[in-house]
């Protein structure tokens, strides 16, 4: 199943989940998991589609998330695809404090199901984090 149009179907699928993303929409987020799909973000606990759909979005409510994959390699076996990638994540609170930008490590295993590719596992670790200060008035 490793052909050309494999792979942009890979990327076109990262492109929408980042947009889940950016959305904030939980529903939309989970759905881009198989039903045994497990997200392990850094510095947290793991967690499967049900946990998902269960968080209450505090996160996305006080924040606004912009994230960009940049895929780094694709290989694919069978209805299994491991995906490489980088990402570019901008995040603003809403009560004011600086924007924190985060370059990210992200390892992707997907699985072909249902006839498209669903996130099976994603595990990614911060590799870079900078906060983003406003300069002050002159003078001040």
């Amino acid at each position: 199943m490793s052909t050309p149009n494999e792979t942009l179907a890979i990327r076109a699928f990262l492109l929408a989940f980042a947009e889940a993303l950016n959305s904030g929409d939980i529903p939309s987020i989970a759905s881009h998991y198989t039903h045994d799909g497990i997200f392990f973000p850094d510095r947290y606990s793991s967690m499967n589609r049900k946990k998902m759909n269960s968080l209450p979005g505090h996160f996305f409510k006080n924040n606004t998330f912009r994230i960009q994959f940049h895929i780094k390699g694709t290989a694919i076996h069978g209805d299994f695809a491991f995906v490489e990638s980088r990402a570019t994540v901008i995040t603003t609170n809403h009560d004011g404090a600086p924007a924190l930008t985060k370059i990210t490590r992200d390892l992707f295993t997907l699985r072909y199901t249902d006839g498209s590719w669903k996130i099976y596992r994603y595990v990614f670790h911060n590799a870079h984090e900078s906060v983003q200060i406003s300069a002050s008035p002159a003078g001040i």
